[in-house]
């Protein structure tokens, strides 16, 4: 396993995966995964939870438990 997590390490670290990768897409620290997922995916998440509970009816027994 030891030799399987190191030869993964080297893939990213030592091959030129990364600088190939920042050479193709730079890193822009104001805009990382995380801000994307709270900027974009998160209202599209909130919109999508609405669209879902329209569809669900309140008097169904186990669509309550859900709304």
């Amino acid at each position: 396993m030891q030799v399987f997590v190191q030869a993964v390490f080297d893939m990213h670290t030592k091959s030129g995966c990364s600088e190939a990768i920042s050479a193709f897409k730079p890193c822009d620290p104001n805009n990382l995964g995380i801000d994307n997922s709270i900027n974009v995916w998160g209202p599209a998440v909130i919109t999508r939870i609405a669209k879902i509970r329209a569809k669900l009816d309140p008097e169904n027994a186990s669509t309550s438990v859900i709304l």
